[in-house]
């Protein structure tokens, strides 16, 4: 019985044409079954955010071209559906969606079997000649596989000590090769954010990442800065990381959608003095918002 959760090869490498609608599921299920070395997974949604698109949009500041940046995209479907509804106010804007991991490798160990793996080798999928196995199974996955997850894992261990040749080596068209194993870049976003020509999509860890300082008016945290994943220290962190990307006055966006389907979220303005003050509210708000209003006592 094959896995419903389609492999890396068969979504980007086998050739086949998908309908849109075909393509929109498959993508939900190979996003959402990619856990990250972060803990958290990329599971795409279409149209969840749209209340949250309408409200920061009627909020947008003054300056133009707007620099805007959706950190933790996932696969970048909600950013792509963000994008849209900026264009239909045309607005001129500058976008950049930053993923933990946005280039990936899919290495091919034969006997028809391959392995995703972030680009410091760290897995995310195992394709056992087409069924899909995630890379956090279980005990009793693991033991039904035993034999092909353990050359993977070897596959693995020799593709990390070839990274630095592999990573220079191999380009999105012609795969490189270590061990005698084949190994293919990986982009991993929706074909449909992959479409659009005006997003730049950058790989950014908000934890530990000092880019964009002072270069922001609009940074989107969605789905990412929730008390599910992190805990309030690291929430803390991440928070204070993001606060240095804006400009005075820019706007910190903190939404999480529950399992229901609603969206909770709150819109900060970086005010004088440093501090974020509440501009506007969806619903009951961001969880974190004490955590947020906090953050100028810990800026350095």
């Amino acid at each position: 019985m094959e896995s419903d959760v389609p492999t890396a090869y068969e979504l980007f490498f086998s050739g086949r044409r998908f309908e849109p609608r075909e393509r929109t599921e498959l993508e939900k299920l190979f996003f959402s079954n990619v856990r990250l070395r972060n803990g958290t997974f990329k599971t795409t949604n279409h149209r969840r955010l749209d209340d949250l698109n309408e409200l920061v949009n009627r909020h947008l500041p003054g300056a133009r071209p707007l620099r805007i940046m959706d950190v933790a995209v996932s696969s970048g479907v909600s950013t792509a559906e963000w994008v849209e509804s900026l264009d239909r106010l045309q607005t001129r804007y500058e976008m950049v969606a930053g993923d933990i991991s946005v280039r990936a490798l899919l290495i091919s160990a034969g006997f028809g079997l391959r392995l995703l793996t972030d680009r410091s080798a760290f897995p995310l999928q195992y394709d056992l000649r087409g069924y899909a196995v995630r890379a956090d199974a279980g005990k009793r996955q693991r033991l039904r596989h035993a034999a092909p997850l353990l050359w993977l894992s070897v596959a693995r261990l020799l593709a990390r000590r070839s990274l630095r040749r592999i990573d220079s080596a191999q380009s999105p068209v012609h795969p490189a090769r270590a061990f005698g194993l084949k190994v293919r870049q990986v982009r991993l976003l929706s074909e449909k954010l992959q479409s659009l020509d005006n997003v730049e999509v950058v790989e950014d860890d908000i934890l530990v990442d000092s880019h964009f300082q002072n270069s922001l008016h609009i940074v989107r945290a969605a789905n990412i800065l929730n008390l599910v994943y992190f805990s309030k220290p690291t929430l803390a962190k991440m928070v204070t990381n993001l606060r240095a990307r804006l400009k005075h006055g820019g706007m910190l966006v903190v939404c999480r959608t529950l399992d229901s389907g609603v969206n909770h979220g709150t819109i900060f303005k970086l005010a004088d003095g440093g501090q974020f003050e509440v501009i506007a509210r969806l619903n009951d708000g961001s969880e974190i918002e004490s955590i947020v209003l906090a953050a100028h006592t810990s800026a350095g």
